[in-house]
C-alpha cells in the first residue's frame, strides 16, 4: 500500500511539474529534462511513470473526459432534463477545471485531440437524446457548444457569467443579425422558443433501470 501511494504520489508530482511549466512556456518547447527538474526525480524514474510528455496530456485528457461525460450522464439519470439542467452541470465542472482545462486545451497538436473527443461525445449525446435531430444539427450545435466553451474557459469573468444565458444571448444576436430582427420582444421570444424546444425534445438518457 505504502509503494502504491508513493507511486501514485510520484505521478501526480510529474504531472503537476508539466502543468507548472506550461504556464509559461508553449508545450511543443517543453522537454522531458524540464519536467525531471521541476518534479525533483530522475530520468528512470520519470519513465518508470510516463513513456514521454504526450503521456501525461494524454492522461490528463482522460482523465477531464470521463468527468465531462459523467457530469453529463448524471444530468441525463434526472428527470425530463433540459438544456439548462446540462448548463448549470457544465458550468460548474467548468468553473472547477478552468484552471486546467485552459492548459490542456492550449496545447496545439494532433496527436491529442481533446476538442475533437469532446466535440465527438457531444455529438453523440445529442442525438441520442434529442428526437428528431439530423445528424447536420448535431454536428453543427455539438461545434459550437465546443467553440462556446472554449470561449468561455477564456473569459475573466467567466465565475460571475450565466453559462447558459450567454450562450442564447449570443445566438440570439447572431440570429437578429442574420434576420434583422428589430422587435423589442425579439430577444424574449427567441430565448423562451430555444427553452421549450429544448425541454419538449429532451429526453431521458443514460437513466438506472
Amino acid at each position: 500500500m505504502k509503494r502504491i501511494k508513493q507511486f501514485e504520489r510520484t505521478d501526480r508530482d510529474i504531472t503537476n511539474a508539466l502543468l507548472l511549466l506550461l504556464e509559461k512556456n508553449r508545450f511543443e518547447k517543453i522537454t522531458v529534462a524540464q519536467i525531471i527538474e521541476e518534479a525533483g526525480i530522475n530520468r528512470s524514474t520519470f519513465y518508470q511513470h510516463f513513456s514521454d510528455k504526450y503521456e501525461i496530456v494524454e492522461r490528463l485528457q482522460t482523465k477531464y473526459l470521463d468527468e465531462f461525460v459523467a457530469v453529463a450522464q448524471s444530468v441525463g439519470a434526472m428527470d425530463n432534463p433540459d438544456l439548462n439542467d446540462y448548463a448549470i452541470a457544465l458550468q460548474a465542472y467548468f468553473q472547477k477545471n478552468r484552471s486546467i482545462l485552459k492548459k490542456i486545451f492550449s496545447i496545439q497538436s494532433s496527436s491529442l485531440p481533446l476538442k475533437d473527443r469532446i466535440r465527438q461525445y457531444l455529438e453523440e449525446m445529442l442525438g441520442k437524446n434529442l428526437h428528431q435531430i439530423s445528424p447536420l444539427e448535431a454536428s453543427l450545435f455539438a461545434g459550437m457548444t465546443i467553440d462556446y466553451m472554449l470561449y468561455y474557459l477564456n473569459l475573466d469573468s467567466c465565475l460571475d457569467t450565466d453559462f447558459i444565458n450567454l450562450f442564447f444571448q449570443t445566438f440570439y444576436n447572431m440570429a437578429k443579425n442574420f434576420f434583422r430582427l428589430e422587435s423589442p420582444e425579439s430577444e424574449e421570444a427567441f430565448q423562451n422558443l430555444l427553452q421549450n424546444y429544448s425541454s419538449r425534445h429532451f429526453s431521458v438518457a443514460d437513466k438506472p433501470v
